[in-house]
């Protein structure tokens, strides 16, 4: 008799605790949105104060999101002073709460050491995190320190993976970076064709480098057949964006 009650008790001790859990990922929610329509002005005035005090609150309830709008307010200075180092400790608590624009956001403050102490080794840590989540920059930035041997160890297999990762989802820097690996045999055999096709990627969203580098390859028939007008067109579309050397071969060239 006395195990069946105190197994009863248990069950409702659970559900209790249940309840309450529950209720207070509600109460976080709807104090996350108060916030949100002080934020954006929904049907109330703007006021980003306010917002930033609903936003408090969810937090102390452990609303991920609501810790990650406070760090960039903090880092901003919307609706507060600006303060890059709250604005890594709010990154921080909703970085280790699973939000991955927060775990992006910190790992590219410890590279820059932009209100933390400059640490690589943290930054692979928290870009990793957020690169494990399928997050595209997070992907290319993580690649690049395996590539350079920052925060980690040098590794361009390791590189080649976070970039064509990042390039799936249609980051232009990684398929251009895969580009040059390719052009210059940087962890993978060298290959003019794999590279063609990775510039072309990235050329095709505009990523003027890209361009250049692909017009260097249709004007000296590396990795592609030979073909001067291809060569004029990448170099016109990298030069209307700046590029020097584009526009230094527009000059030269003998189509």
């Amino acid at each position: 008799m006395i195990a069946i009650l105190l197994a009863l008790l248990t069950l409702q001790g659970a559900a209790l605790a249940q309840e309450t859990a529950a209720d207070t990922q509600a109460d976080a929610e709807s104090l996350y949105n108060m916030g949100l329509c002080y934020y954006f002005g929904t049907d109330v005035e703007q006021d980003y104060g306010t917002a930033a005090e609903y936003f408090v609150q969810a937090a102390q309830l452990g609303h991920a999101t609501a810790m990650y709008n406070l760090g960039v307010m903090f880092y901003t200075g919307t609706g507060l002073e600006q303060d890059a180092a709250q604005a890594a400790q709010w990154y921080r608590q909703a970085a280790d709460a699973g939000s991955v624009d927060a775990q992006f956001n910190l790992g590219m403050l410890y590279l820059s050491g932009d209100g933390v102490e400059q640490d690589y080794t943290q930054a692979a840590a928290y870009l990793a995190l957020a690169a494990e989540q399928g997050d595209a920059p997070a992907q290319y930035d993580l690649g690049m320190l395996y590539l350079y041997g920052e925060g980690v160890a040098l590794d361009a297999a390791q590189a080649y993976t976070w970039f064509a990762q990042a390039a799936a989802q249609g980051n232009a820097d990684a398929a251009y970076t895969l580009g040059v690996m390719y052009s210059n045999g940087w962890g993978v055999d060298a290959d003019n064709a794999q590279a063609a096709v990775w510039y072309k990627q990235a050329a095709e969203q505009g990523h003027a480098a890209a361009q250049y580098n692909l017009g260097l390859l249709y004007e000296n028939g590396l990795g592609v057949e030979q073909d001067y007008e291809q060569a004029i067109a990448w170099y016109t579309q990298a030069a209307a964006q700046g590029h020097v050397k584009a526009q230094e071969r527009l000059e030269t060239s003998q189509p």
